[in-house]
């Protein structure tokens, strides 16, 4: 069995480095397109193409080569890691009609979705009922290795994600100032890039440092020295960001709709239940700056289930299915 996977390996975003991961914990039996321009890459893709019994589409773009997919009479199957539709009403940030239509069509003539962690799989059912039947998930491969302890600040927590509306840092924010009301004297480190849409985080709280967007080995020097990390979002179909933030060992603050929860094995951790409880994400922050969680997240984590070998061979395992018309969840 041939399975090409069609998706950008380049780039250092979410999904390009999902692909980087299974490219790098692969065998033979994926393939993936190496050319970067011109006609030599045309006749790479034709001749993958032809020779794949399963095309994987990861995140989008690439349209054209997918209904050629399907002239073809290939499985195609798309890895779903987030959604065009609801994350651009949710940021405010328009999307045009023709890129959302083009996405519900793959999605639509797909024959597998595979989604970006077993929890975000739960979301698409529940907001696409239609495409339940097709629905399987790949936890994102995260090869957890902490890093040396380090001191950590008082009273410093940190976000991801900048001011995307998606994420809840407002709420967040608020909880941080209704705690500092109160005397905690909390600071609060943004990470991520500005959007224009949505106003600066830190045009509206005087406690936030927005950290912008940093170089890995920069950000997670500065996550060395954070005591928590919050991560309140309405939905993360998996965020490397938690993942990060605990290699660092940060203690995590983490709602209930994160992906990255699908790494753990069963714990009582500390979940942000309602996202607009700014009374419940203050309660919960001052905990765990109180009484922090890394060391128990460490010893929760199920270090095989989420490397990047296991999510290649459920991978694999999925395709295999699809090959013989079935979909395995």
């Amino acid at each position: 069995m041939k399975i090409l996977l069609f998706g950008d390996w380049r780039d250092n975003a979410g999904p390009a480095n999902v692909n980087k991961s299974l490219i790098q914990h692969a065998d033979a039996d994926m393939l993936y397109i190496k050319s970067a321009r011109g006609i030599k890459r045309v006749i790479e893709v034709f001749y993958k193409l032809l020779v794949s019994d399963v095309v994987l589409f990861s995140a989008y773009g690439g349209l054209k080569f997918f209904k050629i997919a399907k002239r073809l009479g290939k499985k195609v199957a798309i890895l779903k890691h987030g959604d065009l539709k609801f994350e651009g009403e949710i940021n405010h940030q328009f999307v045009p009609a023709n890129q959302i239509a083009d996405d519900m069509m793959r999605q639509d003539e797909a024959d597998a979705i595979i989604c970006a962690s077993e929890k975000y799989s739960e979301w698409v059912a529940e907001h696409y009922p239609q495409y339940k039947d097709k629905l399987s998930w790949v936890n994102n491969g995260v090869d957890i290795e902490p890093r040396p302890k380090r001191n950590k600040n008082k009273n410093v927590i940190a976000i991801g994600g900048g001011n995307r509306a998606i994420k809840n840092n407002i709420n967040v924010c608020k909880a941080i100032e209704k705690l500092n009301a109160q005397g905690a004297n909390i600071t609060v480190e943004s990470f991520g890039a500005v959007y224009p849409q949505n106003p600066s985080l830190d045009t509206q709280f005087p406690f936030v440092k927005v950290m912008g967007q940093m170089d890995r080995e920069a950000y997670l020097e500065e996550l060395d020295k954070v005591p928590l990390y919050v991560d309140a979002a309405y939905c993360e179909s998996f965020g490397i960001s938690p993942i990060e933030a605990l290699i660092c060992n940060c203690s995590l603050l983490i709602s209930s709709h994160v992906g990255a929860l699908s790494v753990f094995k069963e714990t009582n951790m500390e979940l942000v239940k309602d996202c607009d409880d700014v009374e419940e994400i203050a309660q919960k922050i001052s905990k765990l700056l109180d009484k922090g969680n890394a060391s128990e997240l460490l010893n929760a984590v199920d270090y095989e289930k989420s490397s990047g070998d296991y999510a290649y061979k459920r991978l694999k395992w999925i395709c295999r299915g699809l090959k013989d018309g079935k979909i395995l969840k």
